[in-house]
């Protein structure tokens, strides 16, 4: 008998120990991990910002999605005389990955997926890696050229 009520205590603990998805406080962890991304870009084109050869527009943008319902989420366009690169979070609820961002232009497209264990990653050339300055300076080389 004891076993059968220790089965069903356990059962309940780990039913009762399951982490309930909270939608707002997975929205702002969202929000907070785009905003850093995106204040990373901004650091690493600032030299071309303080030169004028890039202006930065923030753009507020609302995304809807199912579990987390609409939120306002920051975007970024950046412009040269020549041409523009949007960066723009598309979601949250991305199957396989924790969070999108799109950076892009006429000329192309690419997927930033943000991981839980590898932070946030880029397919270049077929495989995924690790999102960084050099990596972002080759984007902007390739979307601008």
């Amino acid at each position: 008998m004891m076993s059968d009520l220790n089965d069903f205590l356990k059962n309940k603990l780990s039913e009762k120990t399951v982490i309930e998805f909270n939608a707002d406080e997975e929205k702002k962890k969202w929000i907070i991990a785009v905003n850093c991304l995106l204040n990373n870009i901004k650091q690493w084109i600032n030299d071309s910002v303080e030169e004028g050869l890039i202006q930065i527009s923030n753009k507020d943008i609302e995304i809807e999605e199912e579990l987390l319902g609409k939120y306002k989420i920051q975007s970024v366009i950046l412009k040269t005389k020549w041409d523009s690169i949007y960066i723009e979070p598309i979601g949250r609820m991305i199957i396989a990955a924790i969070g999108r961002v799109d950076i892009y232009n006429a000329k192309g497209n690419y997927t930033l997926l943000l991981t839980s264990d590898r932070g946030w990653l880029v397919k270049i050339d077929g495989k995924y890696k690790i999102f960084d300055e050099n990596l972002f300076t080759q984007m902007i080389k390739e979307l601008m050229s």
